[in-house]
């Protein structure tokens, strides 16, 4: 992944790494609509956040994509963590702790299938 290295360590995006993501997001765009998605959302986390061109590339993005794409917070991101977790593991019963480490950033997350108890984006993440 040496392109987001390039946004963590100068939180800048080139044009070699926004269009390498372009044509990633090119291509989940057209396997979604394969299977009958109708209503697209891309959104940035860290990588993103952190770059200072970060709703430049966003808004090139939507531009040549015609699709929401958009910049979340790290408190959002942990929310949707969670959620994705709820979704794809139906066993989880009772309080659990879920730790997503991305490349920039690591979510931490208590909770149980009602509520969370605590969520929390830290600024570290893989580096390598």
């Amino acid at each position: 992944m040496p392109f987001f290295r390039r946004a963590l360590t100068a939180h800048y995006i080139d044009q070699v790494a926004a269009r390498s993501a372009l044509r990633i997001l090119r291509d989940m765009v057209k396997k979604a609509e394969d299977r009958g998605a109708t209503t697209i959302i891309a959104v940035a986390t860290s990588a993103v956040r952190e770059s200072k061109n970060g709703e430049e590339v966003l808004q090139f993005i939507r531009d040549e994509l015609e699709i929401d794409a958009k910049m979340i917070s790290g408190k959002e991101e942990a929310r949707l963590i969670y959620l994705g977790v709820l979704w794809s593991m139906p066993e989880l019963r009772s309080r659990f702790t879920i730790v997503d480490i991305g490349g920039g950033s690591t979510e931490l997350i208590v909770g149980n299938r009602e509520q969370t108890f605590f969520s929390e984006s830290y600024k570290l993440g893989r580096r390598d």
